[in-house]
């Protein structure tokens, strides 16, 4: 099973007739991540995909928001990734989410 990134977030309901939604979690810049979290580096291509890259190494596919957040893109398509660029993956989702759970 997954590790959720909205473990310790909130549901939110502004009236009785408004739907539940997640409180927005705690930004968490990617320079932080990085100090504190073990990772490993891989040089992205055009045929890199972050689900195939968090299936590898991190043992699940959905974890390719934690690629994302190590690496302060928005998403897997972010026009800052040009091939060649660096991706920092870390080494344990398990550190990653504990981490941001501590925020």
């Amino acid at each position: 099973m997954a590790f959720s990134r909205y473990k310790n977030t909130t549901g939110i309901r502004y009236s009785n007739k408004d739907s539940y939604h997640l409180e927005t979690p705690v930004f968490t810049p990617a320079s932080e991540l990085v100090k504190n979290i073990s990772c490993i580096t891989v040089e992205y291509n055009e045929s890199t995909r972050f689900d195939a890259l968090a299936s590898q190494y991190l043992g699940d596919g959905r974890y390719w928001w934690a690629i994302c957040m190590m690496n302060n893109l928005n998403s897997p398509y972010d026009p800052k990734l040009t091939v060649g660029s660096l991706i920092k993956i870390p080494k344990n989702i398990t550190d990653l989410v504990n981490f941001m759970n501590k925020k």
